[in-house]
């Protein structure tokens, strides 16, 4: 019985595999590296980068795979800044860096589930290339869930070669950079297999939660929360890149009046630039489901968020205002002003 799978670092050549903790720093160094004056330029011209929406996060994977393609590669002898200051390379089982060809596709591996996740899949996959909306999804549940779920397993378990996914997609392995020659150990199949179930239960996904959801009280909810989210996109009033709507349940526990039940629709619009005035733009929102679909709140409390900012996958900005009430106060809120009473002038 092989019992070695995981007893860590030493392989049987004279590199050694670097450690977790070690490549763990390396990465948070290389993400901050990136991130810092990303942050910066997308402040300093804030309005360009809001108007980028999602596709500022298509930016900045692009940032992301040039970055650790390039200098992960043997042109910069397999060092990031981060490797470098850390004393680690990436390096191919002969012990020796290997080619941009591979360390691009090793860094689209890496960086596609972090940049995908909470993304429209259309913002990284061509036009030409949909058959289904679908389709699109499937590919994203697999990249995120089935990717990113095996991109961290094999980072916390897999101690023997310390390969994570986007490694074993090139077969390279990180090692210290002061210890010279080949790597000879392999991942234990066991890791492999794990691995393997991972992307076929994100590959279920589409089809057993809609499955389990369908005639529920939720579904019908969610389809409703649906035909008013597409209501207000087509608003023209309304000056959203997107809309987001959840309807939650929230149980209150108090010593003194025990407890108690607040349920809440809650309405978050993300604006394709900055308005010149926030307060106004969420009484819009507010208007108009209360006048789409006034039967949807019922007794629950509206709360509308407002937000704008830029997210570049690397860094993200964002400024939020928001109001919350009940229907009843909402149009306490709502109402014009009116108009003080005239009072007839006085004879002498």
């Amino acid at each position: 019985m092989d019992t070695s799978h995981d007893q860590g670092a030493a392989p049987g050549g004279h590199a050694h595999i670097a450690g977790f903790w070690r490549r763990l720093a390396a990465m948070l160094i290389d993400w901050a590296i990136l991130g810092v004056p990303c942050f910066a330029i997308g402040y300093v011209f804030l309005d360009r980068a809001i108007a980028l929406g999602e596709q500022g996060r298509f930016i900045g994977f692009c940032i992301s795979v040039t970055y650790f393609g390039l200098l992960n590669s043997s042109l910069y002898n397999g060092q990031t800044l981060a490797k470098w200051l850390l004393g680690l390379r990436v390096v191919g089982a002969s012990g020796q860096p290997i080619s941009i060809a591979r360390t691009l596709p090793r860094a689209v591996v890496l960086s596609l589930p972090f940049f995908l996740n909470g993304a429209s899949p259309t913002v990284f996959f061509p036009e030409h290339l949909h058959a289904s909306m679908m389709e699109l999804q499937v590919a994203q549940i697999l990249i995120v869930f089935g990717f990113g779920a095996s991109i961290g397993y094999l980072y916390l378990f897999n101690r023997r070669t310390r390969q994570s996914l986007h490694d074993l997609f090139v077969e390279s392995y990180v090692v210290k950079a002061e210890e010279a020659g080949d790597v000879s150990p392999r991942i234990w199949q066991g890791h492999v297999a794990i691995v393997l179930a991972l992307i076929a239960a994100s590959l279920a996904l589409p089809t057993v939660v809609p499955q389990y959801l369908e005639g529920t009280e939720f579904a019908a909810t969610s389809d409703r929360l649906g035909s008013l989210r597409d209501a207000l996109l087509a608003d023209p009033s309304i000056p959203a890149s997107n809309i987001s709507l959840t309807s939650e349940t929230s149980t209150f526990i108090s010593s003194k009046s025990g407890s108690s039940t607040s349920t809440s629709l809650d309405v978050i619009v993300t604006l394709a630039a900055r308005p010149d005035d926030t307060d106004d733009v969420i009484h819009r929102v507010a208007r108009a489901v209360l006048r789409l679909e006034p039967g949807l709140l019922g007794q629950k409390k509206l709360r509308v968020t407002v937000q704008f900012g830029f997210d570049l996958g690397l860094a993200q900005y964002t400024e939020k205002n928001s109001d919350i009430g009940t229907p009843d106060e909402w149009r306490r809120k709502l109402a014009p002003p009116a108009e003080p009473a005239s009072t007839a002038p006085t004879k002498t």
